[in-house]
């Protein structure tokens, strides 16, 4: 990692928070690839009950997610995602027109991560 000297020159917080994210989520993905070059699972006997395959989806499903959540920044994301988030609106004002009339924009979600496998990020 660089100096925190360096990267406080070259940006702002919420950049060198992106950065540490995207750094994170490359070790990540390295570590992961070597525990599960490292942790081949023995070959099964065939008497042996299958391994639960349910199990082994969610894991799966799990990294995924945590990888989508770690490319898109992490709790910096995160932590964009609130400031974005408006006052809630008073109670004794009337309800806006233009909202009820059925032309509700909703944001655009954030594009998934290339490595993405259509998880639920």
């Amino acid at each position: 990692m660089k100096h925190t000297d360096t990267i406080a020159l070259q940006g702002s917080i919420a950049d060198m928070r992106q950065r540490i994210a995207v750094e994170q989520a490359a070790m990540h993905k390295v570590r992961l690839g070597v525990a599960r070059w490292r942790n081949t699972p023995a070959p099964q006997d065939a008497d042996a009950p299958p391994s639960p395959a349910s199990q082994t989806h969610w894991h799966a499903e799990v990294q995924c997610q945590f990888m989508c959540w770690l490319e898109l920044g992490g709790f910096a994301h995160a932590d964009a995602a609130a400031d974005k988030v408006s006052a809630p609106a008073m109670t004794d004002m009337p309800p806006d027109i233009s909202a009820s009339s059925g032309n509700n924009t909703a944001a655009a979600p954030a594009p998934l991560p290339a490595h993405c496998n259509g998880c639920a990020a």
